[in-house]
């Protein structure tokens, strides 16, 4: 019997998710929600309902790893090092909400001096009596919490405006921990990097068109060229 080798084709996928880096010599594809590691030497074009972001997919991702923590005292063990909006205090260790409102935040401009690269952030809400708490750069990255846990989000710095804040709303009262804001500096294990031509070795975009990095999903159109 003679077995004939599939060619694996190209596709389009309707709301992909995916979180990127879009700096020169970092450009990758990370938690995408299609597995891209079977689509080695194909060129991707992502569009956010707007414009297009376009490359060439060049090696799988091996698993994600970070750079250094970026928040200075994310223990919450220096109120000096934090700027504590009204309700907003540093005690114990911890941030410490009472009664916070109008997503008033506690507060921490980092040390970032460039765009489009991808953070991972994280925070623990520890414990919660009221209202809700969230982590934002510019837009929420976790969403807003009621619940004890660890939440994690991802955002692109597309503007160089690097404060992470902590805000709480609908008369929070609780407190958090652990704040960590870290550089993504390889792509997750299902993701991949990018090159700017078919097996290059440069690792950024084709092109970026002033696409929204930060979109919440995107049309992914894979190419076999």
């Amino acid at each position: 019997m003679i077995r004939r080798r599939r060619i694996l084709q190209g596709k389009t996928i309707t709301g992909f998710t995916c979180n990127l880096s879009l700096i020169n010599g970092t450009a990758f594809i990370t938690n995408p929600s299609v597995n891209l590691r079977p689509y080695l030497g194909f060129k991707i074009t992502l569009n956010d309902g707007t414009q297009n972001l376009v490359g060439w997919i060049k090696a799988a991702g091996t698993g994600e790893t970070l750079g250094d923590e970026l928040v200075v005292d994310p223990g919450f063990d220096d109120p000096s090092k934090w700027t504590a909006g009204a309700g907003w205090s540093v005690a114990g260790s911890l941030a410490v909400g009472a009664s916070v409102i109008n997503s008033v935040s506690i507060e921490q401009l980092l040390p970032i001096t460039t765009t489009k690269n991808l953070y991972k952030i994280s925070f623990d809400l520890v414990s919660r009596t009221s209202g809700s708490v969230s982590s934002y750069f510019l837009g929420s990255v976790s969403g807003f919490q009621t619940v004890p846990a660890t939440y994690v989000g991802y955002y692109n710095l597309s503007d160089l405006y690097p404060t992470l804040y902590l805000p709480g709303q609908d008369s929070f009262s609780g407190t958090c921990d652990n704040a960590s804001v870290k550089k993504v500096t390889d792509p997750s294990a299902t993701g991949v990097t990018i090159t700017s031509a078919r097996a290059g070795a440069t690792f950024n975009w084709t092109s970026d068109g002033g696409i929204n990095p930060n979109a919440t999903s995107f049309t992914a159109t894979i190419a076999r060229i």
